[in-house]
């Protein structure tokens, strides 16, 4: 006799789905379906039956923050700092950039925000990171006003990428 909230339930699978690290195939096998509509036969319409569904569920609850991340770190109490690092798999096959703002939000706490999980496509090269650090800044409208710092290891690629990146957004130097 409940009323059943469908979006919430969405959001809460996308959820689930996003931190449990499983595939989408995974996501809508049967066997899944079998466990969540034990006892509870009503969502069997819900449950998602092509992983094509699970993932524009996902882009869509994306969507659905990026805006409010966006007005979050417009809002920040003073500038960001720009954590990135790079990671390649051993199979040559994956290769990513994480992207993370740091920043005193203004409800006066501190915001660690993933902003990009990026495919390098195989190239930790200065240039190519610079393009993604670019996209990602431009992504989530951040100025390089806003910058205070950028955080990485001390690979040369990541020194050469930063390099290129001032000459594509105006940083405002830091007096040491």
């Amino acid at each position: 006799n409940s009323v059943f909230d469908e979006e919430g339930w969405k959001s809460t699978y996308c959820r689930w789905f996003v931190s449990s690290g499983i595939s989408l195939y995974q996501a809508t096998s049967n066997e899944l379906r079998d466990l969540l509509c034990f006892q509870n036969p009503r969502i069997q319409e819900l449950i998602p039956q092509s992983p094509n569904t699970t993932r524009a569920w996902v882009f869509a609850e994306y969507a659905k923050y990026h805006t409010s991340i966006v007005r979050s770190i417009a809002n920040a109490r003073g500038k960001v700092t720009i954590s990135f690092d790079g990671w390649k798999a051993n199979n040559d096959v994956l290769d990513l950039l994480g992207v993370i703002v740091h920043y005193l939000g203004d409800d006066y706490k501190l915001h660690n925000v993933v902003l990009a999980l990026r495919d390098t496509l195989g190239s930790h090269t200065g240039e190519n990171i610079a393009d993604h650090l670019f996209d990602v800044l431009k992504d989530y409208q951040i100025s390089g006003s806003q910058i205070a710092f950028f955080a990485a290891d001390n690979a040369t690629n990541n020194d050469k990428a930063l390099k290129l990146l001032s000459d594509r957004v105006t940083l405002d130097p830091v007096t040491s």
